[in-house]
């Protein structure tokens, strides 16, 4: 039996009805058999549902205070030594993870403040807030231009109060709902009848049996009320308690709206049928002329120039076009997974790796024809427009200084190019591996291999130091092993502009154990910084082991600072006296006792092993196939200085 095509004509006719007209009709059918007290229990439900969900939000994020409060209050160095440094780098590390906390404070029984810390700025709008008395639950506090959340949290064991300070203004996102309408209120208020957040800031336009049920704080209801004095016309409302605080959240909107809006649905449903067949019979006329007799004049072509008959004898146009189409399906969906993302112009071909502040791709260059390494640079949404545009200025200025450096151990610059969401750099790809790659592989290397290696990197310096370039950042992961035997350094000037990304101006950008000690003690950083750096990265070539690496920032920062490191000779016996005495010159603590140039440390590098020429060889290099991700990684960050977190702690 021979089974029966709809031509394309009536498939598009139908789909065109079954899509549009059905569910329409369908809609419409339901809207006309709605009644107002149908009506009234659908809006009740959806105010139900939106003061729910908004006292749940609320009620999460005292929650998530409440648990933070008790996890700092049960801390062993709150609870051992609340004066201690450690307590203080608690308190400050709360700020740099939670940036909706404005204040954190060890309170004693006597309400003396025994150790805290706040943000910039806001002792003086902080202090009203501070000096209310204690309570059991969350309070919301006026100040002088904004309202606090605090929050009293016992320590544990007793003996003192930790006491949290939140920015309020985040209550104002939290009660919220773009169901109710424009028309609707919702407000967030506590038991004395002050409105804490919302969309109006009293309470005098909601009825009193609303707000007389709700501030009892006993169950979570809704329903039609009398309407509130100087209104005529009942008002429909609905309102949930908030855990973990005696607080509610509200919600009203006038019945005459509801019915109102239920009037204008189904004129407009109706109007909108009408408007649905007159459009069904354009984009039927429509479809003909542009889609299907083309179609049907490509098939005729199609078929003529394979020789056939240009009027099909069997099937319908959908089954023609499959079978003349089949070729040319497959050549777009290799097309299609080519390809598909670019930054600027530049063709993203596939991830090389990640970083603190941005990722690093491997692109194409269509107009060049050249593959090239893209670094990006990501610009925080928040950031003011006028920071941003300074800061993507600065770093075009930095890539264009490194651009100017030719040589043959740096990575060379091709371009940079900002956007809102991003800034990257595009430069020249190195086939090969990161030094942190073989290190990872094959460490330790070679005393002639770390040379080599040094040598370049030295080499590279002084290149960058006499074009008045400082690279602040040497590391393994910066020194690119290429497999035709090349050793290039990358990322200069970068770190200086993503230290410049910071607010404060005792911060900086580098790698916790290759940042020089006077770095970390605020006195700035210089080309002498960089070669500290590099004599962290001949210990690590010689050694297999980081010089000053602890179990964490602080750690590390403490032993760059204060700890001598043993020597490499003590840990390989085989070291070359030379390469030992000039790795230990370069992690002085002093920059007075380092090499004074890049072009000192060369010369020693070259005479470290006497009578052996340095040549670097790439021969033993892990090729793809071997190389994985380290299981722990030296990152680039932004740090503050060891000056800075005194201070802070001091004060």
């Amino acid at each position: 039996m021979k089974r029966f095509k709809l031509g394309l004509m009536t498939r598009i006719a139908l789909a065109l009805a079954a899509i549009g007209l059905v569910p329409l009709s369908l809609l419409t059918a339901r809207l006309i058999g709605i009644n107002h007290d149908t009506l009234k229990d659908q809006v009740l439900e959806t105010h139900s549902m939106a003061a729910r969900a908004a006292a749940d939000r609320v009620g999460a994020f005292l929650s998530s205070l409440e648990s933070l409060a008790a996890t700092l209050g049960s801390h062993p160095s709150v609870l051992n030594d609340p004066r201690s440094s450690a307590a203080q780098e608690l308190l400050a590390g709360t700020l740099q993870a939670r940036p909706d906390i404005s204040a954190v404070f060890l309170v004693n029984e006597a309400s003396e403040i025994i150790i805290g810390a706040q943000r910039r700025d806001l002792a003086e709008e902080l202090a009203p807030v501070l000096a209310q008395p204690n309570a059991a639950q969350p309070r919301a506090i006026a100040g002088r231009e904004r309202r606090w959340l605090r929050l009293d949290s016992p320590l544990q064991g007793g003996g003192g109060t930790l006491r949290l300070i939140a920015d309020a203004s985040s209550l104002t996102r939290m009660v919220s709902s773009i169901e109710l309408g424009e028309e609707a209120a919702l407000v967030l208020a506590n038991r004395k009848g002050e409105v804490l957040a919302g969309s109006v800031v009293s309470l005098d336009s909601f009825p009193a049996e609303l707000v007389e049920r709700a501030g009892a704080l006993k169950v979570d209801g809704s329903g039609e009320f009398d309407p509130a004095a100087g209104e005529d016309d009942s008002v429909l409302g609905a309102f949930a308690m908030v855990h973990g605080a005696d607080w509610y959240v509200a919600s009203r909107q006038a019945a005459v709206i509801a019915r109102a809006n239920l009037a204008r649905m189904q004129r407009q449903s109706l109007i909108a049928v009408g408007l649905a067949l007159a459009l069904l019979s354009v984009l039927s006329s429509l479809a003909y002329f542009t889609l299907v007799r083309p179609i049907r004049s490509l098939i005729g072509a199609q078929r003529r120039l394979a020789g056939l008959s240009p009027i099909p004898t069997g099937g319908n146009e959908i089954d023609q076009l499959r079978s003349s189409f089949a070729v040319i399906e497959r050549r777009i969906r290799d097309q299609e997974a080519m390809g598909k993302v670019f930054l600027g112009r530049y063709q993203v071909i596939e991830v090389l790796g990640e970083g603190a502040m941005g990722t690093v791709f491997r692109g194409w260059d269509p107009k060049l024809k050249r593959q090239v390494a893209l670094k990006t640079v990501r610009l925080a949404q928040e950031m003011l427009d006028s920071r941003r545009r300074d800061l993507a200025s600065q770093l075009l200025r930095e890539a264009a200084t490194a651009a100017r450096i030719n040589h043959n151990n740096i990575v060379s610059i091709y371009d940079v190019e900002d956007s809102p969401e991003v800034a990257f750099i595009a430069m020249e790809f190195i086939e090969g591996i990161g030094l942190d790659q073989l290190l990872w592989r094959r460490s330790p290397l070679a005393a002639d291999q770390t040379c080599a290696l040094g040598l370049r990197v030295a080499q590279a310096l002084e290149a960058s130091h006499g074009q008045g370039v400082v690279h602040r950042d040497v590391k393994p992961s910066n020194v690119l092993l290429g497999f035709d035997g090349s050793v290039k350094v990358a990322d200069f000037g970068i770190a200086e502009f993503l230290s410049a990304m910071s607010n404060e101006s005792e911060t900086f950008f580098g790698t916790p154990g290759y940042v020089p000690p006077e770095t970390l003690r605020g006195e700035g950083y210089d080309e002498l910084g960089d070669l500290f750096s590099l004599g962290v990265v001949l210990y690590e070539c010689t050694t297999g082991r980081q010089p000053f690496a602890g179990k964490d920032l602080r750690e590390t920062a403490i032993k760059t600072l204060k700890r001598n490191p043993s020597r490499p000779s003590a840990l390989r016996p085989d070291t070359p006296p030379g390469l030992d005495e000039l790795i230990m010159n370069l992690l002085a603590k002093d920059r007075s006792q380092r090499p004074q140039s890049a072009q000192l440390a060369i010369e020693l590098l070259e005479s470290a092993i006497p009578g052996q020429t340095l040549k670097w060889s790439a021969e033993d290099l892990p090729r793809r196939d071997e190389r994985a991700d380290p299981q722990t990684v030296a990152r680039s960050r932004l740090m503050h200085t060891y000056a800075m977190t005194h201070s802070t702690r001091k004060s």
